[in-house]
């Protein structure tokens, strides 16, 4: 077959030119119309092929949807089970033991301050604690002045002027501190003294005199016997003028 270069149709071998135009024809080995090579047909038995295909395609998507069956299933079975009697005695068990270590590591108030197995508070140890506390001012020895109070002290303290303080131990003890500066003149005037076991509550007329301040009123201490003896834990001016 020859080929037209101009046009592109194709004539025979016995023609060398164009019948449309002339032009000189080249050699071509398959022809552009010439059909396309088909496939050989392999024969195959009816219906074997597509069959084949569409029964896998049914298995897979039913072996999925088992799959998702079994799995839901399951999550609702885990969902809504009903815990065992020993599983719920575990977990009350981890919910109360936090609280039942708070409340043990919780110290009680009365036995921090005195506690039944403390010896009872004679009337011989309130006075002599008195001695020591008033002692303690008029020498201006402030170790033994804050020997004679326990850490659980709390006081009210009163001026001339009327202004009234409440504070805790540590804050008595910082402003006493500055009292001991001057030279201090402490008189404890008719101490009544009344004794209630570990406990004791003095009343007395307490005459205070400094440098530059007077004053005289009626002072209230509580008194609580501890395992290092007795000590103040509560101190106020009820008046003062």
């Amino acid at each position: 077959m020859k080929k037209c270069p101009s046009c592109g149709r194709f004539f025979d071998g016995d023609n060398d030119f164009c019948l449309d135009d002339g032009s000189p024809l080249e050699n071509s080995a398959t022809p552009a119309s010439s059909p396309a090579p088909t496939v050989p047909y392999v024969p195959t038995v009816a219906g074997i092929g597509h069959k084949s295909t569409a029964t896998g395609i049914y298995f897979v998507v039913g072996a999925m949807g088992l799959v998702i069956l079994s799995l839901s299933i399951v999550i609702y079975a885990l969902a809504f089970r009903t815990p065992s009697p020993s599983s719920q005695d575990a977990a009350e068990k981890a919910v109360t033991a936090p609280n039942r270590a708070s409340a043990a590591s919780t110290p009680d108030v009365n036995t921090a301050i005195g506690s039944p197995e403390t010896p009872p508070l004679s009337a011989e140890a309130v006075r002599g604690l008195l001695a020591r506390w008033e002692k303690s001012q008029d020498e201006r020895s402030f170790a033994a002045y804050k020997n004679c109070y326990a850490q659980q002290f709390f006081g009210i303290k009163r001026t001339k002027s009327g202004r009234q303080s409440r504070m805790n131990y540590g804050v008595w003890m910082n402003d006493r501190s500055k009292m001991f500066r001057n030279v201090i003149d402490v008189a404890v005037d008719d101490p009544q003294i009344t004794v209630e076991g570990d406990s004791a509550t003095v009343v007395f007329i307490q005459r205070f005199r400094s440098v530059n301040y007077e004053d005289t009123g009626q002072k209230t201490l509580k008194l609580k016997m501890l395992p290092e003896g007795a000590r103040i834990v509560f101190e106020e001016l009820k008046y003062v003028y």
